[in-house]
C-alpha cells in the first residue's frame, strides 16, 4: 500500500496547536462554489493534497522520496522538537543548531505550497522547452560520452 501520498504544505505539528473544543479539532474554511465553507477537521485532514511534492506524480507509482525522506525527516521531524522547545523555553534557548532547522523550516513552508509548487513545475517545463529550442543537439547529447 502507498504511504505518504497525502502531502501537507502546513505540517501537522503546528495545525494541531489550533485543536480545540470538545472534538478536539480545528475550523477548517473553504471556499466551494462561490461559498465560505466551514468544518471542524483534525490537523491531519487538512492544508495536504495528494502527490503535492511527488517526483513522476502521473505514474502508476509516483515517487514520494522527497516528501517522506527529505521534508518529513530532515525539515518538519527537526523542526516539530523544535517547535516544541521554542513553546516551552522561548527562543533565547536555542541552540545554533536549533536555529538553522528553525530556519530552515520556516523557508520551507515559502515553497511548498499548491501554488508556489505549481509555479516551479511549470517554470521548469518552460526553462527545459526553452533550452531544447536553444540547444537541442547539447541536450541530446549530454548524457553520453
Amino acid at each position: 500500500m502507498a504511504t505518504h501520498v497525502q502531502q501537507h504544505y502546513v505540517p501537522e505539528f503546528l495545525l494541531k496547536r489550533w485543536h480545540l473544543g470538545s472534538d478536539k479539532r480545528l475550523t477548517h474554511f473553504q471556499w466551494l462554489r462561490d461559498k465560505l465553507r466551514t468544518d471542524r477537521l483534525t490537523a491531519k485532514a487538512v492544508a495536504k493534497e495528494p502527490h503535492l511534492h511527488s517526483q513522476r506524480m502521473y505514474e502508476s507509482e509516483p515517487n514520494v522520496a522527497l516528501e517522506r525522506d527529505f521534508m518529513g525527516r530532515h525539515i518538519d521531524d527537526t523542526a516539530a522538537v523544535v517547535h516544541k522547545k521554542l513553546l516551552s523555553e522561548g527562543h533565547e534557548r536555542l541552540s545554533d543548531q536549533e536555529r538553522y532547522q528553525w530556519s530552515r523550516f520556516l523557508l520551507s513552508l515559502t515553497a511548498r505550497t499548491p501554488e508556489m509548487i505549481d509555479f516551479m513545475r511549470r517554470a521548469g517545463q518552460q526553462l527545459m522547452a526553452q533550452a531544447m529550442d536553444e540547444q537541442p543537439d547539447r541536450l541530446m547529447h549530454s548524457g553520453r560520452s
